[in-house]
């Protein structure tokens, strides 16, 4: 059987390292894949060890004739999407072209479905606006794959076949670690705090009429409380920044802070195996997803309040038990804010219902950006304090072992494939 992979993100290589997840556990089982994607993932794909072609936006509607060579060529048994948000986004909004020529070709789509859709409002609540109107054509699709971690396990509807999102990566040797973690200047005694960050996080600079104003302020701020609260941690913590600098972390000792750029894809792993802790502002982040495999405490910080005048702040005072100075600072400074599940865009109804009796959401430890005591002493005990750590390990295994109980990703997309063709098919739920 042979895939052809559509990952056409520009700002993101999250989405494409889920279609490469896929198509390695496909490997063994004997199916082929080959890659559509942007000339800046090429050095990832071609690392995986699979062929791809690339499109740039600038052929337009063109597209449409440029796909049709390539499945010719490669004579596809499927076609998969990766992910559905992006193949929608990209062709419409970036190749100016309605996507959905792609049932065309008389080949079954297959859309990675990450945030569930089908309970979803098809509507992604931007902060500072009016929000973000998502296609429903998936609806008509009569076959999802669903990555596990992020989605349920356990499908809620017909349409749904969750796997696992990727195989669990082996864990560093205790000798292993020590180097990596010497590497850095670490002592024994030290922790290091791991902070990820994606291009798509940065909102264009001097572009203010692409986003909001809030969303900027947000992407300027909330990095600002982080630190803030980072800095209240015992000084044998280190911090580890990966990936786009933000111009807040110079406000952390120097001596302490480690900023490396975007590195290859063994040094992530060798880096994020030897974290005692992964801090981050978005749920479905690559990054916690690996870290719950490789048994790192991970901690998501969001923002369940709209703060918009004295009114509302007294109301997140009340409810957070007292919000310290410098938060009442800092919503002065950075304020009217509204909430995010997703930094700095938003999100946050938009991925109610995905988080909603979902035990990914458990397996990971949650505070409220708000509230710096808060913030602060859950990072201490997720550090330090053994009976904690104990009981999020047990958390995590329990999730990692629903997860490990899937069918082999190879099953699952036999299946799925067969749905989408029409054929009847024996699901286990």
């Amino acid at each position: 059987m042979r895939l052809l992979y559509l990952a056409l993100s520009q700002a993101t290589y999250g989405e494409t390292l889920i279609g490469l997840s896929l198509a390695d556990q496909l490997r063994a089982p004997g199916v082929s894949a080959h890659f559509v994607i942007p000339d800046s993932a090429r050095a990832s794909v071609e690392q995986h060890g699979f062929g791809c072609t690339t499109l740039d936006e600038s052929a337009g509607p063109r597209v449409r004739e440029l796909l049709a060579d390539i499945v010719k060529e490669q004579q596809p048994d499927g076609i998969v999407l990766s992910d559905y948000f992006t193949y929608w986004s990209q062709l419409e909004k970036r190749f100016g072209t309605d996507p959905w020529f792609v049932h065309e070709f008389g080949v079954p789509v297959l859309p990675i479905d990450i945030w569930e859709l089908q309970q979803s409002s098809f509507r992604i609540d931007v902060c500072g606006g009016p929000g973000q109107e998502i296609d429903p054509h998936i609806r008509r699709m009569p076959a999802h794959l669903r990555p596990v971690p992020v989605a349920h396990t356990v499908a809620g509807d017909a349409p749904g076949f969750p796997y696992r999102v990727i195989e669990p990566e082996g864990r560093l040797s205790g000798e292993e670690r020590a180097r990596v973690r010497a590497e850095l200047g670490l002592a024994a005694a030290d922790r290091l705090v791991m902070f990820p960050v994606s291009e798509w996080q940065q909102p264009p600079r001097g572009k203010r009429g692409m986003v909001t104003d809030m969303v900027h302020r947000l992407a300027d701020g909330v990095p600002e409380l982080i630190v803030r609260y980072l800095r209240g941690l015992p000084e044998s913590t280190h911090v580890l920044v990966v990936g786009e600098p933000l111009a807040a972390f110079s406000e952390f000792p120097a001596e302490r802070l480690h900023v490396l750029p975007k590195v290859p894809r063994e040094r992530y792993h060798a880096l994020l195996s030897s974290s005692d802790l992964i801090v981050s502002l978005s749920m479905a982040a690559m990054t916690v997803i690996r870290s719950l495999f490789l048994d790192v405490p991970a901690l998501m910080i969001s923002n369940s309040f709209t703060v918009r005048d004295e009114a509302d702040a007294h109301a997140a005072d009340r409810a957070l038990g007292g919000l310290s100075p410098a938060v009442d600072r800092w919503l002065a400074a950075y304020g009217p804010i509204e909430p995010f599940r997703q930094w700095p865009k938003g999100a946050f109804a938009f991925q109610a219902p995905l988080w909603r009796d979902n035990a990914y959401a458990t397996a990971i430890a949650q505070a409220e950006l708000l509230d710096e005591k808060g913030v602060t002493a859950l990072m201490e005990r997720l550090l330090h304090d053994p009976q904690e750590q104990r009981e999020r390990a047990r958390a995590r295994a329990e999730y990692v072992a629903s997860v490990n109980a899937l069918p082999p990703a190879s099953t699952v997309v036999r299946r799925a494939l067969a749905t989408a063709q029409g054929e009847p098919v024996e699901i286990d739920r």
